[in-house]
């Protein structure tokens, strides 16, 4: 730009009558700026300015960004949970994914596949806190007493839909997806194996009845958090199913109805 306006100046000498004094002081002028702000190789504005919009239309075209899995399935599992696999629309399930229909078929392929690895994450999570419970009690009447009622809450949380994603919503979905069926089997296959392991080391030490076996004690302590979850689906609040929860861990133990705990777990 100083360039050119020097440039400019030398050429208003030959067409106008400037003086030399003026033209002298406004040569030294350009020239100290010059000095002090010399043009560096590199400090070139295009003159297009269309090029820096057409380079970022360039780059805009390249990889799409990635969407973040577990916050995705987080969402899916919200949609899944309160509306059942048919009933959850794509658009609602792209919603709450915080993604799009493109981003969403990019990273799960199709709603069965997103429908089954929520149900992965859901058995990974919100179906371990029971066994976790049941598992961190070292009294074995605290132990069933804690998984019945950490399974309580997770039905009856404000957090998300009431019920269980397995059991009340997998279920309706596994008469024509094996796949779902095969998964829903496994985690109460797992559950079952390592309540009955637990029940059957009581057993070993004395602390437990020989009879019924474990797997039967196992058993009816999953169907009470089938049914619980069931209830809370139809709208049984959480006091309402723990209302009879003594009764329940006495019935798993087969112990006399209201036994406490300072008369012994599992005499």
């Amino acid at each position: 730009m100083l360039n050119g306006l020097t440039t400019l100046l030398s050429s208003a000498t030959t067409s106008f009558s400037i003086e030399p004094v003026a033209i002298f002081v406004l040569n030294s002028y350009i020239n100290a700026i010059l000095i002090a702000y010399p043009v560096r190789e590199g400090d070139h504005v295009s003159e297009k300015p269309s090029d820096a919009a057409a380079s970022s239309t360039k780059r805009g075209r390249g990889r799409p960004p990635s969407i973040d899995q577990q916050s995705a399935l987080a969402g899916a599992i919200q949609v899944f949970w309160k509306f059942g696999y048919d009933g959850a629309s794509l658009d609602s399930l792209v919603e709450a994914a915080g993604t799009s229909r493109p981003g969403l078929y990019r990273t799960f392929k199709d709603k069965r596949t997103l429908f089954l690895k929520s149900l992965q994450v859901y058995e990974d999570t919100i179906t371990a806190e029971a066994l976790q419970a049941f598992e961190d009690e070292a009294d074995l009447t605290r132990a069933v007493r804690a998984f019945l009622l950490v399974s309580a809450m997770n039905n009856t949380s404000a957090a998300h839909p009431s019920g269980c994603l397995l059991v009340c919503c997998a279920t309706t979905a596994a008469e024509e997806m094996a796949d779902v069926q095969q998964i829903i089997a496994q985690s109460f296959t797992m559950l079952e194996a390592k309540i009955a392991a637990r029940f059957a080391t009581a057993i070993i030490k004395g602390e437990l009845a020989s009879a019924p076996s474990p797997k039967v004690r196992a058993r009816l302590l999953l169907d009470f958090m089938a049914g619980q979850a069931v209830r809370a689906r139809a709208g049984a609040c959480f006091e309402a199913l723990v209302e009879d929860v003594e009764a329940r861990v006495a019935s798993v133990l087969m112990q006399p109805y209201g036994c406490s705990d300072d008369q012994g777990s599992n005499g």
